[in-house]
């Protein structure tokens, strides 16, 4: 069971064992996906698994494939949600290893930023988040041209330590590093980026849609993992 006194490390450790667990449920999914896609005549396709532990823990696969070529290989997202007393986290993991935490506070400013809606439960908006981010999110170390941006909004105290930055297709993501934990602190839209920066932030875009178009291609050809 995670607690608000658990040190990011040992959060991270805790979800790699839960997932360690659940391996076997993994490949399950996986099979049972691939018999999935092997049928189907529309494309792409996806499918949400789901499994709860007594702790209040959810885990979630959720698989996607553009072709029947992905059918062993599909895209396949690992994340689990989880209560604290300030509301739920969601945590993903990467095929390195590495876990992504999301705190409730990336989602209220995901639910008021990019979805612009209240048509969704906290749940619901966060089964929105990684069922509409197929493609990922690029995460890069930020240098100190980008270390100014995410002080101007308001949802950062003051000396916050900011060491990262994603972009996804919908916004610029900024967190923190804390070993094999990435910490995801907040989402600002692509419109809110100010006319002086964007030239900083086109970077970061042209890094993502290389990633992409390395992304497809391996999809395409039945490559990913």
């Amino acid at each position: 069971m995670i607690v608000y006194s658990m040190s990011p490390e040992e959060i991270r450790q805790h979800l790699e064992d839960k997932w360690k667990e659940k391996k076997a449920w993994v490949v399950s999914c996986r099979k049972n996906f691939r018999r999935l896609v092997l049928k189907s005549f529309k494309f792409p396709i996806d499918k949400l698994y789901e499994r709860s532990n007594k702790d209040g823990m959810s885990f979630f696969v959720h698989c996607f494939a553009l072709s029947k070529r992905n059918a062993d290989n599909p895209i396949v997202t690992l994340y689990c949600i989880f209560d604290l007393s300030e509301g739920k986290y969601a945590a993903s993991v990467s095929y390195e290893g590495i876990m992504h935490l999301y705190p409730p506070h990336f989602f209220r400013r995901y639910r008021e930023r990019i979805v612009k809606s209240d048509e969704f439960s906290t749940l619901e908006l966060i089964k929105h988040f990684f069922a509409h981010n197929e493609g990922g999110c690029m995460i890069t170390q930020i240098n100190v041209e980008y270390e100014s941006i995410p002080m101007k909004y308001d949802e950062f105290i003051h000396g916050e330590h900011i060491n990262v930055a994603g972009v996804n297709d919908y916004g610029y993501i900024f967190g923190e590093i804390n070993g094999k934990m990435q910490i995801m602190k907040t989402i600002i839209s692509k419109d809110m980026i100010y006319d002086n920066q964007r030239d900083l932030f086109r970077n970061l875009d042209q890094q993502y849609a290389e990633y992409l178009k390395r992304q497809n291609t391996l999809l395409e050809r039945g490559l990913c993992v």
